[in-house]
């Protein structure tokens, strides 16, 4: 016996809900974006890189708008790995992972 079921839509989301982070391209050498899609985020942010240890290898402050926000990452000297890049604004963060060769 079995049973069919209609197709069901699933949403999947970053830690905040409503926002979505991004880095292109990836993997990158050297030079690459971070793209912060946000309807709840606004104001005064800041932007860290961490390497799998959890050490700070890169970190500046932001604007953050609703909507589409872009930065430009530029001359990223590290060594090849995985890097996680983070947006934090108070007590909110989203986290994506980035790979660098």
């Amino acid at each position: 016996v079995f049973e069919t079921f209609d197709a069901q839509a699933a949403v999947c989301k970053d830690q905040q809900a409503g926002t979505a982070l991004s880095s292109y391209p990836n993997p990158s050498s050297g030079d690459f974006n971070v793209d912060l899609q946000t309807d709840e985020l606004e104001g005064e942010g800041t932007l860290l890189i961490t390497d799998a240890k959890g050490a700070v290898i890169h970190s500046q402050n932001i604007k953050i708008i609703k909507g589409n926000n872009n930065y430009v990452i530029q001359r990223f000297e590290a060594e090849p790995g995985i890097y996680y890049i983070t947006v934090k604004k108070g007590a909110n963060t989203v986290t994506t992972k980035h790979s660098l060769r």
